[in-house]
């Protein structure tokens, strides 16, 4: 491999390093473990593999699906009606790609940290999903690069990277509020037992956010991919919005959650405490100031 292919690598995994660098400085409570880091992150490489598998599986469901709508010519091209050629493009974009690479980002960030012992801060949960992503969006980067070269390595780097990095931001939103709640929901489950709190009491729920956290970046992925399978003048006004949007709204999310970072114990506590109130006076003073401290923050 040539000089010029190792310069086009560089170029390739340089986004993942400044945007991974910028999580991590981001994380002011309680660095992460470079190990652990370097894990998801891997595992967001490895999951490129599945996520390749899975879409040519998907291809293949969305044409049966489409059926005699799309013809295959002997050359392998499709040919599309005009009505049917959008739905295609969506399913494509929606199920085929964004669904698909979403889930095996999110598979990996959760078989590795949902029971780690250092996810215990609410700003980690961002740390986990963006590392995640970048590990995806580095192998799928690295790859485009080598193909398509400096134009697209150029491109790729204030769009598709930043692009991964948001859907990942997104994700580990949502996975903080899931493992919030869910040990809200635990804590509520054991006040019951020792008869602190009715027995009758709705429960916290806590799967919904385990939900959020794939569907919302699939939406917000969907929409990127679409636009760039379109490729319409409307379609790229469309997707230089939606980039400069997601853009505003992640590092904005980034610096709103790095202020408030703080202990997910802290967090849960605030959420019986604030659907029981009466629950007040079992909370020790030390914890209540916590508690109102992390409240103001936020």
């Amino acid at each position: 491999m040539g000089i010029e292919n190792w310069l086009l690598i560089v170029a390739a995994i340089a986004p993942a390093i400044v945007l991974g660098g910028y999580i991590f400085k981001k994380d002011r409570v309680e660095k992460e473990p470079l190990s652990l880091l370097a894990l998801i992150f891997a595992m967001g490489v490895f999951s490129c593999f599945p996520a390749i598998i899975l879409e040519e599986i998907g291809e293949g469901l969305i044409l049966g699906f489409m059926g005699d709508s799309i013809k295959v010519t002997e050359d392998g091209i499709y040919s599309i009606g005009t009505g049917s050629y959008y739905i295609y493009q969506a399913l494509t974009a929606f199920l085929g790609v964004a669904l698909i690479e979403e889930f095996c980002k999110w598979f990996a960030m959760k078989g590795v940290t949902a029971k780690h012992k250092e996810f215990d801060n609410i700003f980690d949960g961002v740390v986990y999903g963006s590392f995640a992503a970048l590990g995806f969006a580095t192998l799928e980067n690295i790859m485009y690069v080598l193909n398509y070269g400096w134009g697209t390595a150029f491109t790729r780097a204030f769009l598709s990277v930043p692009g991964h990095l948001s859907y990942g931001v997104i994700m580990g939103y949502y996975y903080s509020l899931w493992k919030i709640a869910e040990k809200a929901n635990s804590l509520e489950k054991n006040l019951k037992v020792q008869g602190k709190i009715p027995m009758y009491a709705k429960e916290i729920s806590y799967k919904k956010f385990a939900w959020l956290s794939v569907i919302v970046p699939t939406f917000y992925h969907g929409a990127y991919d679409l636009c760039c399978f379109l490729g319409n003048e409307a379609a790229t006004y469309t997707m230089v919005g939606l980039v400069i949007f997601l853009y505003i709204y992640c590092f904005g999310k980034i610096k709103k959650m790095s202020r408030a970072d703080g202990l997910i114990r802290n967090y849960y506590i605030n959420v019986i405490l604030e659907k029981y109130p009466g629950l007040s006076a079992d909370v020790e003073a030390s914890d209540k100031e916590i508690l109102r401290e992390i409240i103001e923050k936020a």
